[in-house]
């Protein structure tokens, strides 16, 4: 069972170092993941029926990865407020964190979007981490602390459009805030557009 559970994570780092590397690079093959790792072929097809495959499954890993991450985070605050604020943190770890962005760069790749099945399980997963939005902006309209807020749903929408686009900038290697000031700035736009005076840190 450990050489089993080795193997597969063999196959899923040396996919996440090769793919999506750069735009002239050609699509990785399954022998270059096997060559990457030393493995067979039977190794490699005894975890995955084909690259598309794998690539989606590394997609819903971190998707469901991140999901409960978002979860944790928004549990763990003591408002409203500070939910919105964490929940933007957290979501933008994913290129901000040194740790996260490699992951993220590849599996945003034209390389790993093109294949079968990975928009289905990107729609699928977006809709849960905004859907943990939704529950926390629900929470300041029965709280009062968001009286603006209109359509949970459609609102956690717009937050998540935001903070993706920050995402997709820092990908493309635009100009971006750092993390904190990327948090700070996006949190605080909502919270003013769903009436919330936001915490200032004192002088």
């Amino acid at each position: 069972m450990q050489q089993y559970r080795d193997e597969r994570s063999r196959i899923v780092r040396a996919t996440f170092e090769l793919v999506g590397r750069g735009p002239e690079t050609r699509p990785v093959s399954v022998n270059d993941i096997l060559q990457a790792t030393g493995l067979s072929t039977r190794a490699f097809y005894r975890h995955f029926s084909s690259k598309d495959e794998l690539l989606v499954s590394m997609y819903r890993t971190s998707a469901e990865r991140l999901a409960g991450e978002l979860s944790a985070a928004v549990a763990e605050a003591p408002d409203a407020a500070s939910a919105l604020v964490a929940w933007v943190r957290q979501y933008l770890a994913v290129v901000f964190d040194p740790r996260r962005q490699r992951q993220t760069s590849a599996l945003s790749s034209a390389e790993a979007r093109a294949v079968a099945g990975f928009d289905e399980v990107h729609q699928q997963l977006g809709t849960v981490h905004r859907t943990i939005l939704a529950e926390v902006l629900r929470q300041g309209q029965r709280t009062g602390a968001f009286p603006h807020v209109g359509d949970a749903d459609e609102d956690a929408r717009a937050v998540h459009s935001v903070v993706t686009g920050l995402i997709d900038a820092r990908l493309a290697g635009t100009s971006t805030p750092d993390w904190a000031e990327a948090t700070e700035h996006t949190a605080d736009l909502f919270l003013r557009a769903f009436g919330s005076v936001p915490a200032r840190p004192e002088s």
